[in-house]
């Protein structure tokens, strides 16, 4: 009895790992092309320009990019904040004021949008269906500023730094969120902000 049942086992194991009766998991660190978006929440760091009480800014995000090998990526990444909603003043030292805006009146700011686009490289250090990655990039900020006379905008270099996570639904659907922080530069300095993507992708 004991020998029928060890000789039964066996030949389910081999039948199992035959192919038609075992599905492979899908590579989901494989190279290629993906697109993805998402719900963008922004949390300001303006406290050294905008001493207001600042709202959560709500926009979103749209990216695409290239899977290089298993472990990293490349991507374009466009988001878009609007907008930081305020009532304030400017602080009075003009010459800490972003240059965009250095020359208006200290008063009746009403709300600050911004636009980046930015080339990251992501970092993963694993490669099934649950991946953490590190984000880094570059790029150009667009920055607005409405007061209530008055519209004034400027552009400058960003840098973008944080981490997120992937979860791949199927070998082509991935539902992600992170978390990244976008430092600003010269013309828009003093616009630093946190923003929370909460998105998804499609692996090509």
């Amino acid at each position: 009895m004991i020998a029928r049942f060890i000789c039964s086992t066996l030949l389910l194991a081999v039948a199992a790992s035959a192919p038609g009766w075992a599905q492979e998991e899908p590579d989901y660190g494989r190279t290629g092309y993906y697109v993805g978006g998402g719900l963008a929440i922004g949390r300001e760091m303006f406290d050294e320009v905008f001493p207001a009480d600042i709202d959560t800014g709500v926009g979103f995000d749209i990216n695409a990019g290239y899977r290089v090998t298993e472990f990293w990526g490349a991507e374009l990444d466009l988001r878009y904040m609007n907008a930081f909603d305020m009532n304030g003043d400017l602080i009075p030292e003009t010459s800490r004021r972003p240059a965009f805006i250095r020359n208006v009146p200290s008063a009746d700011l009403k709300s600050v949008r911004m636009l980046d686009i930015t080339a990251n490289i992501a970092i993963y250090p694993l490669r099934g269906r649950i991946q953490p990655y590190i984000k880094a990039g570059a790029g150009v900020g667009w920055a607005q500023a409405k007061f209530t006379s008055v519209t004034t905008s400027g552009w400058d270099g960003v840098v973008r730094g944080g981490l997120g996570l992937d979860y791949y639904l199927t070998k082509h659907i991935v539902v992600n969120i992170e978390a990244l922080v976008l430092s600003t530069f010269d013309d828009i300095n003093g616009l630093d902000h946190i923003s929370v993507v909460f998105g998804g992708r499609y692996r090509f």
